[in-house]
């Protein structure tokens, strides 16, 4: 069955939406993206799903690859391996100590900050998942939400 969007003057689908902020119409409506700018639908959920997918493996390597280089230098796991070699590399300077605990300081600030954008990431990812296992839309979620 087709619909005719008034703003568009366009014949739609039944499951089309028009987005006010790209001023066009949108098969299978999942949401406006902000940090996409574009609208999410029926053409691209899968790769936007892909591009969520992805980010949360790339923050979550680089930020176990932290946490994995702080344990190893402050806990002497590998019987000081990492710590020896950490400070051999950095000792062969003359201020090794400063530059020294300027990387492993800079390495906790991106441990921190990597671990936060890994929680937000797992929750948009977790949220995307039981989105799909429902099969509804983001719209079709927040219109129910809003209708509670």
């Amino acid at each position: 069955m087709k619909y005719y969007c008034k703003v568009c003057n366009s014949n739609v689908g039944a499951n089309s939406k028009h987005c006010g902020e790209c001023n066009k119409c949108v098969s299978d409506f999942d949401h406006h993206c902000q940090w996409l700018n574009t609208c999410v639908g029926e053409r691209n959920y899968k790769l936007f799903f892909r591009t969520v997918v992805s980010t949360f493996l790339f923050v979550g390597v680089h930020f176990f690859v932290n946490l994995f280089l702080l344990i190893g230098y402050f806990v002497e796991l590998d019987d000081g391996r990492l710590k020896q070699s950490v400070d051999d590399l950095y000792n062969e300077n003359n201020n090794g100590n400063s530059i020294n605990l300027a990387v492993i300081t800079l390495v906790m600030i991106f441990c921190v900050v990597t671990g936060a954008a890994l929680c937000l990431i797992v929750q948009l990812l977790l949220f995307h998942l039981s989105l799909q296992r429902q099969g509804i839309t983001t719209y079709g979620y927040i219109v129910g939400y809003s209708a509670r």
